[in-house]
């Protein structure tokens, strides 16, 4: 299956060579040592080590190329039937609320002049008044209690599932086996995640995997057997033969690099207690014992959101909106407290903020504790403050991407390490998604925690140099159905399916009331 380049007619071999010789120019003189002639960004050499890790990781990539979730035909059928009765209901109610039978949702124009001038809301978005964008339309539903912006958002989300994902997940089965297929981009977003898709050309028959609809109704689509129903009123004998899909992702990735980055001593000394990070800072905020905030979850949720928001880049006069935008329950008073409180508390954190944000404006680009750079400029983003939150997200964010492209790295690398980890088919964000048969599922748990905690944190510091003050932890999920993940722990097989069979009909029944399906 070599390809012999003796028989490669030189009018393709010698350009593809200049292209070889060319590219791999452009690495040596991007990972030799600092030319102090230089300012800014192409005065600072990419690391070799971040040379390799993209390079082995690219293997990993290529193979995952090659598989994909399958297509539950039976549901898909469900889906395609409910999807359009539901937009026609919806566009029906939206229609009696504007008193307009002719009204389209879809317009944004005709959907400001409705919420704005019609209803009457009062807009939140100074920079855009009249913005219909998703954010706008949920701060806008919980702040007046209308059911028009919701309704918006409903109606648009079920247009994208029917336009995008029926007839493209149906296209790409068909030409791929009976499997959903995509594209992976290594570059494909400015802070080194990846992104996917098929691009334009709809003939591939690729989707886009990495931001699949988060709905459990189309997220169904995609199973790891056809046979999954089997086991739902019993467990037959060729069970532990079946395809099951285990998700292992990075708990608090973000958060555990920007503890690290900012060497705030409070935030690492709370990281390596091994308690829930969310409700040790909620307890630094509000003085609540932990176990007060871990049993009020409106205020675990919003010191959760508010940290996130802070990692993102979000100001102190634009957390409010971004948290209401979230669904938390909140005053400005009460997010503006937490906020200042925050910062006095981690004092390492607002530090860290403050010479990234100083660092970017004088260079003109970010980087990470591995040596990652991105060119950031206001010419480039357009504003000011996308400037400045992105000297924050970028240094993070890929930060903790870094360590699934160690983790892929290593799968190329020592194959034989991790035998039952040759099946991945998905890479979102801070998870993968493998495949493998339930015989085998405590032999892949145990081999992703050994590679991403233990083996990912050697590797980080045999190769970047740089020595973890905060331990990396993973958690894991299963499913035979996309929209039906559980958490495993490593439990015996026949309780991990009592809990998978109760959790599948409390997804179903869900899923049937919203799309009022006949049961």
């Amino acid at each position: 299956g070599r390809l012999n380049y003796a028989t490669v007619p030189l009018e393709f071999l010698v350009p593809y060579n200049c292209a070889d010789a060319a590219l791999t120019k452009i690495i040596e003189l991007k990972t030799t040592r600092r030319d102090k002639n230089l300012v800014g960004f192409d005065s600072y050499p990419v690391s070799d080590a971040y040379v390799e890790v993209m390079t082995n990781a690219a293997f990993t990539v290529a193979d995952m190329e090659g598989r994909g979730p399958l297509l539950d035909k039976q549901h898909h059928k469900l889906v395609s039937q409910a999807i359009p009765s539901h937009i026609k209901r919806l566009l029906e109610k939206i229609q009696v609320t504007v008193a307009n039978p002719k009204f389209n949702p879809s317009s944004h124009i005709q959907v400001a002049k409705a919420l704005y001038d019609q209803l009457q809301l009062s807009s939140i978005n100074e920079r855009r008044p009249r913005s219909t964008d998703k954010e706008t339309l949920a701060i806008l539903a919980q702040n007046s209690g209308h059911t028009m912006p919701n309704d918006i958002i409903q109606y648009r989300k079920l247009r994208k599932m029917e336009g995008t994902y029926l007839e493209g997940s149906r296209r790409s089965a068909e030409m791929h086996g009976g499997e959903i297929r995509t594209r992976w981009y290594m570059t494909g977003t400015a802070t080194t995640r990846f992104s996917s898709g098929g691009g334009r050309d709809k003939s591939l028959g690729l989707m886009n995997l990495q931001n699949w609809h988060g709905d459990p109704f189309l997220k169904n689509l995609l199973v790891s057997t056809l046979d999954w129903r089997e086991i739902l009123d019993h467990t037959p004998r060729r069970v532990l033969d079946m395809d099951i899909f285990y998700s292992p992702d990075y708990s608090q990735a973000e958060l555990r690099m920007l503890a690290q980055a900012s060497k705030d001593k409070l935030l690492i000394q709370q990281f390596n207690s091994g308690v829930d990070i969310h409700s040790l800072v909620g307890h630094a905020l509000t003085g609540w014992s932990v176990e007060e905030i871990q049993n009020n979850s409106r205020t675990r949720r919003l010191v959760k959101n508010m940290h996130f928001g802070i990692v993102y880049g979000i100001s102190r006069n634009s957390m409010y909106n971004y948290l209401r935008g979230k669904g938390v329950e909140t005053t400005e008073q009460e997010s503006t407290k937490y906020y200042d409180g925050y910062f006095q508390k981690y004092k390492g954190v607002s530090r860290f903020i403050d010479s990234m944000r100083a660092f970017v404006e004088a260079n003109g680009f970010a980087y990470n504790i591995f040596g990652f750079r991105r060119p950031l400029s206001r010419n480039d983003l357009g504003r000011s403050r996308a400037v400045e939150n992105q000297a924050i997200n970028t240094p993070i964010q890929s930060a903790s991407h870094t360590l699934m492209l160690a983790a892929m790295a290593l799968l190329h690398m020592y194959p034989e390490r991790y035998p039952d980890l040759s099946r991945m088919i998905m890479e979102v964000h801070d998870s993968f998604i493998f495949l493998t048969t339930l015989r085998k599922l405590a032999a892949v748990h145990a081999q992703a925690q050994q590679l991403m905690v233990k083996d990912v944190t050697m590797y980080i510091r045999d190769h970047f140099g740089v020595d973890l003050e905060v331990p990396l932890l993973t958690d894991a999920m299963v499913g035979f159905r996309y929209g039906v993940m559980i958490d495993y722990h490593g439990e015996p097989l026949k309780e991990m399916l009592k809990t998978w069979r109760a959790y599948n009909v409390e997804v179903e029944a869900k899923s049937a009331e919203t799309y009022k399906l006949v049961t």
